[in-house]
């Protein structure tokens, strides 16, 4: 088969050249490259002034760490108020159930005080029993009325303890509202400090990929404008030949054929 030769000498070496340029407006504190200069991925390029924006990073970070300590707080206090409450529940009803028991005794004790006591009025009044004994009884009877009333009072107080105890338990309530109010606050202190640490970022120009520096366009001491190119570079795995073949020829070029090139600066080689 007879193989077409196509020559071309109007032809350069290129790549995808890449425009670096901030996206913020600021001083440039630091150039640290130069023209030809190879860099890695990720290598500091242009350093604009951050002081500020790292005044308020940290004034970011500080409130955000005050709304952290301010839920730890919170969190503690609601395990306490927990604890204690149990404890004040637990007590209210022990004192409450004694008070029931107590009554409950005393009601009894007084019923069979009064009975012996209407028994005695009979029986004084046919003089079985002595003037003595009637007083006794009678005695006997209000003793126990009155420990009816000591007993319905204990009962009563130890009611006002159990809704006391439930009264306290409603500050717990009120706590874990604070809480969530507080966990929405760091959720939005979160969110700033984000914010405020991608603005520190775009003030520091990384380069984008491994490459070399072709060309620079500002100095330190310069103030950067947001869009305006401040260097250029290119990765050496974008490096490629474009060569501009005659229209008269270019029907015997190929997809996948195979191509000798010589650079002149490298004069002799294939």
């Amino acid at each position: 088969r007879q193989l077409t030769l196509t020559q071309s000498n109007d032809a350069r070496v290129a790549a995808d050249m890449i425009t670096i340029s901030s996206e913020r407006a600021g001083r440039i504190v630091a150039l640290n490259v130069t023209e030809g200069q190879v860099v890695a991925a990720g290598e500091l390029l242009v350093q604009l002034d951050d002081a500020t924006a790292t005044v308020a990073v940290a004034e970011s970070q500080a409130a955000l760490e005050k709304l952290r300590a301010e839920r730890a707080t919170l969190q503690s206090r609601i395990g306490q108020q927990r604890e204690a409450v149990a404890a004040q529940n637990a007590m209210a009803a022990s004192r409450l159930h004694s008070a029931q028991a107590s009554l409950a005794v005393q009601k009894t004790r007084m019923d069979l005080a009064r009975r012996n006591a209407e028994r005695a009025d009979a029986l004084i009044r046919d003089q079985v029993i002595s003037v003595q004994s009637w007083d006794q009884i009678k005695n006997q009877r209000l003793a126990a009325e009155e420990s009816t009333h000591e007993a319905e009072a204990q009962l009563a107080v130890a009611q006002a303890g159990v809704a006391q105890a439930q009264a306290e338990a409603k500050s717990i309530d009120v706590l874990e509202h604070e809480l969530g109010e507080t966990d929405a606050a760091i959720a939005q202190a979160e969110a700033a400090l984000a914010q405020q640490r991608l603005e520190l970022s775009k003030l520091s120009l990384l380069s984008p990929v491994a490459g070399v520096i072709d060309k620079t366009f500002a100095n330190a001491g310069e103030y950067a404008v947001p869009g305006r190119r401040l260097l250029m570079m290119h990765g050496p795995r974008t490096i490629r030949v474009e060569a501009n073949v005659k229209e008269t020829a270019i029907g015997s070029v190929k997809l996948g054929a195979p191509v000798q090139i010589r650079v002149d600066a490298y004069p002799g080689q294939t």
